[in-house]
């Protein structure tokens, strides 16, 4: 086993190790996607096919008010103790993430951009900060735990890891 010193690595040094360098590539997919669904969106609200007064944009607004409230069945799911038996916690997860960006992105398409309120404004301005949490809690999550199952890395493990990165 090596001595305390020897773990103490200088990050500009250190080697990222072949899981690690593929774990930021895949984030950066992720915020990429969520990007261009974001450009994609506002794209489509210049085209001018619809108005936020339509049927089209009150459906829409719908849609994605009631897919934000099914994000909060994820954490009921995680607490209630009937619920834990209804499926594994990676779908639910899985679910939660996808309506953490299709939600918005509905809400979003309903807006048109446009604030028309300050009531409006007040419930725009607070959907893009929990939206924006949930992507950085997502990042956070992934550097915190090892897997969907909420395991946490042991000592020992991070230890392991960083052994591995620095023989690489």
């Amino acid at each position: 086993m090596s001595d305390p010193a020897s773990l103490a690595v200088n990050p500009a040094d250190a080697v990222m190790a072949p899981a690690a360098e593929s774990r930021r590539l895949g984030e950066g997919w992720v915020l990429l996607l969520i990007a261009l669904l974001v450009a994609g969106a506002w794209a489509v609200t210049r085209l001018g096919l619809y108005t936020t007064k339509s049927d089209l944009a009150y459906w829409m607004g719908v849609a994605g008010g009631v897919g934000m409230l099914l994000l909060l069945t994820y954490p009921l799911r995680k607490h209630l103790r009937f619920m834990q038996r209804l499926g594994a916690a990676k779908g639910w997860f899985v679910a939660h993430m996808l309506l953490g960006v299709s939600g918005p992105l509905l809400i979003l398409l309903h807006s048109n951009f446009e604030i028309g309120s300050l009531n409006a404004g007040v419930a725009f301005f607070s959907m893009v900060i929990v939206a924006l949490s949930g992507v950085a809690g997502r990042f956070l999550y992934l550097r915190v735990h090892r897997n969907l199952n909420g395991e946490k890395l042991a000592l020992g493990q991070l230890r392991a890891q960083l052994d591995v990165d620095n023989q690489a």
